[in-house]
């Protein structure tokens, strides 16, 4: 099974996520552009979900078309799930899904954070929440190979 971590480094935190069936060509191309760094932000409207706006594919574009790849609405996804959006080119964002959403829009599922990091999933989705709405911290997140 393919995994990656996202580590939070200001937080002491991580988790591990470990690839699911759907979007396999989707989830290589993230992971053959490891390790990636970028500012960690929140959905402000659909939901709770982490969300990386600028996820910057250095080393190999995602050149996989639309109809190639699977799609699930993020109300529908389990709690756990990573999934991106606007895969393309060099280009990509990456939403984990923490708690409840209401978004119906359409994402591109790759993988699920383990159920034994969900509680983590959950403080760093607090954390970054408040961080977005009142206290204005900046918290990185790195996305690494799982050794």
């Amino acid at each position: 099974m393919k995994k990656f971590k996202m580590r939070w480094p200001e937080l002491g935190l991580e988790v591990t996520c470990n690839g699911i069936a759907a979007n396999g060509a989707a989830l290589d191309t993230l992971l053959a552009n490891l390790p990636i760094k970028t500012i960690q932000g929140h959905e402000m409207v659909g939901g709770w979900m982490l969300r990386d706006r600028s996820v910057h594919l250095k080393k190999q574009p995602f050149a996989i078309a639309p109809s190639d790849l699977s799609e699930e609405a993020m109300q529908d996804a389990p709690v756990g799930r990573i999934s991106l959006l606007f895969p393309q080119g060099s280009n990509t964002e990456v939403l984990a899904k923490y708690d409840a959403c209401v978004d119906t829009r359409t994402y591109v599922p790759i993988a699920q954070v383990q159920d034994s990091d969900l509680d983590v999933l959950k403080k760093v989705g607090k954390l970054q929440w408040k961080s977005a709405t009142r206290t204005k911290e900046v918290y990185v997140v790195e996305f690494l190979e799982v050794e």
